[in-house]
């Protein structure tokens, strides 16, 4: 059985299915899948599938459009200031980050991050299912339609904390992009989450980055 969920800003459908059959030939259609789990399919294989839904539980409308995003691969964007831009990584944005993560005017204050952190795979991973229900990750700098960088959040050590970080291209440094990207992130952290907590970890000789973070209100942890 198919059910057929309206995605209205993208004028087409997210298929819900419970058969494995449907689902893999939706999918080889190029169709966004949303499985359904009920206790009659629990033993089917669903081997590729990465979101599912409970029985006849019923989302709201913005679920199912961050799922049809997903599922296609569609960056979604997070926060503008008419500028700038953020938007959620995809897979085509690999060899960015990997070129990023390479510089090392870009690592020199920075713990390693990206592809070479943990390996290609695991980062291809976290691209395609990490935070998309959470609210916090990384997400890609667009300034001028270009890649400009990155800044994302994640849990910080203590509850309700959370810890920001961000990484510019050398080509784009000096045009305000880092405070407006920024200042775009920790107030859609803010919307997301009102009572968090926002601090960041900077090397005590990068005073850019330390001004920056005080500026807009973030505790500096300093290594």
């Amino acid at each position: 059985m198919v059910k057929k969920v309206y995605i209205p800003d993208y004028s087409d459908y997210l298929y819900i299915t419970d058969t494995p059959d449907e689902a893999r030939s939706l999918r080889d259609s190029n169709k966004a899948v949303l499985i359904e789990k009920t206790p009659e399919n629990e033993e089917e294989s669903f081997d590729g599938f990465m979101f599912f839904i409970e029985g006849d539980e019923e989302a709201e409308a913005g679920y199912y459009k961050e799922i049809f995003e997903r599922v296609l691969e569609i960056p979604r964007e997070i926060a503008t200031d008419g500028d700038i831009s953020l938007f959620e990584l995809v897979p085509s944005d690999f060899d960015f980050v990997c070129g990023l993560s390479e510089l090392p005017s870009v690592t020199e204050y920075m713990p390693p991050f990206g592809p070479g952190a943990d390996g290609i795979d695991s980062f291809t991973t976290y691209t395609k299912n990490s935070y998309l229900l959470y609210g916090y990750g990384f997400y890609l700098i667009v300034a001028g339609n270009e890649k400009a960088g990155l800044v994302g959040f994640g849990a910080g050590e203590e509850e309700g904390t959370f810890e920001i970080g961000f990484a510019l291209a050398p080509e784009f440094r000096g045009r305000k992009i880092a405070d407006r990207a920024v200042k775009a992130a920790t107030g859609y952290l803010r919307k997301e989450f009102p009572e968090a907590h926002i601090c960041a970890r900077c090397h005590k000789e990068n005073s850019a980055s330390i001004g920056l973070c005080r500026k807009h209100g973030i505790e500096v942890i300093s290594f």
